[in-house]
């Protein structure tokens, strides 16, 4: 089975602590970022097999990385998965709306 390289965007480092444990515990290549910004170069110096974001963060939202990394035919992935360790709430981006696609 081929193992992933799966970048983990987000701004609380416990966070990305326990996907990263997970994840490499199953043998995949994990990196890391604390923000979208971060995230976006990280994507164009590695390109990964998947992102894993958090929504809610300062300096580039997941939100923005996504949109981001579609405007991109070299970055947009076709599949990403937005996580949030808080409790779901309206915002004006409409953040119940399914964000992510193809999973």
């Amino acid at each position: 089975m081929r193992m992933a390289k799966i970048l983990i965007v987000d701004d609380l480092a416990a966070n990305r602590e326990v996907l990263v444990t997970l994840l490499r515990y199953d043998g995949h290549r994990v990196l890391e970022a604390a923000n979208g910004r971060e995230g976006l170069a990280a994507v164009q110096a590695e390109h990964p097999d998947l992102v894993i974001t958090d929504v809610l963060m300062p300096v580039m939202d997941g939100y923005e990385l996504v949109r981001q990394l579609r405007l991109d035919p070299a970055t947009d992935l076709g599949h990403e998965l937005h996580h949030r360790s808080a409790p779901m709430v309206r915002d004006p981006r409409g953040a119940l709306r399914p964000a992510a696609r193809n999973i």
